[in-house]
């Protein structure tokens, strides 16, 4: 199980690209404990990294000088493993001096997260990632009909075209599409409970998984779906 576990995360990896001169990136700023008492979030379920900010000088093959995009008078300095690419569009201009850079989200494509609608909502879904850029995070439904889904078989949750109601089993013929939708990355530490969940090829929940589901506060319930 545990290599079963290495190899879908490492799946994930990628190759990271040159980092030059008049790039957007984001950097690595890990929050404070203030922090996370604040958000009552562990601080490894809080977005690691803030951006976007523009390469102004590289100052060796290992440092770079950078600007905040939303403010040229702030420059950092920073080592090449503490920085990453801004992946997706860039936000818009904000004329405030003292705007601190906001988080964005490390989620990566392919990853299986608990998330809520809202901060205040009560259901939860179970959803993959399947696609990732520094803005918003584009996500596609997995549900279960059972009542105890810590153990149940999940599938992608479909919409049908006749009725726009979501099914884990779709009738034979019936035309139908997979429910997605997408996410700010901002909401990233408010919305999801918890990241890195195994499915197994069964379509079960991994030993861990298991364990995350059933011990979420008694204030959240999974979203349960028809066959």
């Amino acid at each position: 199980m545990r290599k079963l576990r290495a190899d879908i995360l490492n799946k994930r990896g990628r190759l990271l690209k040159p980092i030059k001169v008049g790039d957007h990136v984001k950097n690595y700023v890990p929050p404070s404990h203030g922090e996370a008492v604040h958000r009552r979030r562990k601080a490894k379920h809080i977005c690691q990294w803030r951006g976007p900010l523009v390469v102004t000088r590289k100052l060796s093959n290992t440092t770079f000088e950078l600007v905040s995009y939303f403010n040229e008078t702030k420059t950092f300095r920073r080592h090449i493993s503490n920085i990453r690419r801004w992946r997706g569009p860039l936000p818009a201009a904000n004329d405030d001096e003292n705007l601190i850079l906001p988080f964005v989200s490390d989620v990566e494509v392919g990853e299986f997260i608990l998330v809520i609608d809202s901060p205040t909502a009560l259901v939860v879904y179970l959803a993959r990632v399947t696609s990732v850029d520094d803005t918003t995070i584009g996500l596609s439904a997995w549900g279960s009909t059972n009542l105890k889904q810590h153990t149940s078989v999940f599938r992608p949750v479909m919409i049908l075209d006749e009725n726009k109601l979501p099914t884990t089993a779709p009738r034979k013929g019936k035309k139908c599409k997979p429910w997605t939708w997408e996410m700010l990355c901002v909401a990233v530490p408010e919305c999801v409970l918890a990241r890195d969940l195994v499915v197994l090829p069964s379509g079960k929940l991994g030993p861990q998984a298991r364990i995350t589901m059933r011990t979420l506060p008694k204030k959240f319930s999974m979203r349960r779906f028809r066959s």
